[in-house]
């Protein structure tokens, strides 16, 4: 629906949101920014089945098997159209192992930078980087 309605669509994504991110792009053909993607997050909240209270809100959410089974129906296990992605990974990332993404995104264009952590350091610094990639493809 946004391509039809605008010259130029494209996603930026971090964690789950790099997860999503691929999916869509993947789809729809469209250029996309991950920055400290998850890759497999399906796995990854196994450990976390059930009630959980949101931190800010106090709200009860339930997270169950059937979650993460549509993620699993989300994943790109292979990148199609490695040259729409752009990876921005520090190796600092707490979250997750960056060397999860770097395998999965291997040939895609990326920055790989020592140190940081999940919230991207000095992600502003990557802007130029980010709008250069997706201006190539526009």
């Amino acid at each position: 629906e946004l391509r039809e309605k605008h010259d130029r669509v494209w996603i930026v994504g971090s964690s789950l949101g790099g997860f999503y991110a691929t999916f869509l792009a993947e789809k729809h053909d469209v250029p996309a920014v991950l920055i400290n993607p998850a890759v497999r997050p399906f796995e990854l909240f196994r450990h976390y089945l059930g009630e959980h209270t949101h931190y800010h809100t106090g709200e009860t959410l339930l997270l169950e098997q059937a979650h993460l089974h549509q993620l699993e129906a989300l994943n790109t296990p292979v990148v199609q159209n490695p040259q729409n992605l752009l990876l921005l990974l520090q190796t600092g990332d707490e979250t997750l192992d960056y060397r999860h993404a770097a395998e999965l995104y291997r040939e895609c264009p990326a920055w790989l930078e020592g140190g940081g952590d999940h919230s991207f350091q000095h992600f502003i610094d990557r802007v130029p980087q980010m709008l250069g990639h997706l201006s190539r493809l526009w």
